[in-house]
């Protein structure tokens, strides 16, 4: 039985180990993208990409510094669904770092980009997150009025 244990521990231990090695991969592999680029529309998606992995990986603080640098060229871009990504990738920082109320902050601007650009599922997404986190205050009443919105 402990043979089995050890066996299926070692198993855990490499895959986690593969995983770690495979992220890190694609963080460098967006960082070289972001060097390389020009600003457009692709550097935008290498710099939410990058932001989302980061916070994937609990690197708040490394996540917010891209997303705040894909809102800004997104913003002069002008580039919806960019700010869209950078604003999602805020919220969800801060919502990691338990900055529940930076993240209400982020997810309602996103709701206001998702409702101009038409985006039912990006607005959906953003209300069900704010009642997520309003539930998590104890303010239920306010949670379910964003569930059912």
């Amino acid at each position: 039985m402990k043979a089995i244990i050890k066996y299926f521990s070692l198993c855990i231990l490499c895959f986690c180990y593969f995983i770690s090695i495979s992220q890190n991969a694609v963080i460098d592999s967006l960082k070289q993208v972001i060097k390389s680029r020009k600003e457009d529309t692709l550097k935008v998606k290498a710099l939410n990409k990058l932001g989302i992995s980061l916070t994937k990986i609990n690197k708040y603080d490394s996540s917010i510094v891209y997303a705040n640098a894909a809102y800004e060229l997104s913003q002069k871009l002008k580039f919806d669904r960019g700010i869209s990504g950078a604003l999602y990738n805020l919220a969800t920082a801060y919502y990691r770092k338990n900055d529940l109320i930076t993240a209400v902050d982020y997810f309602t601007k996103l709701a206001e980009v998702e409702k101009r650009r038409g985006s039912k599922k990006g607005l959906a997404g953003a209300y069900g997150n704010m009642g997520i986190i309003f539930e998590t205050f104890g303010n239920y009443p306010k949670a379910q009025e964003y569930y059912f919105m």
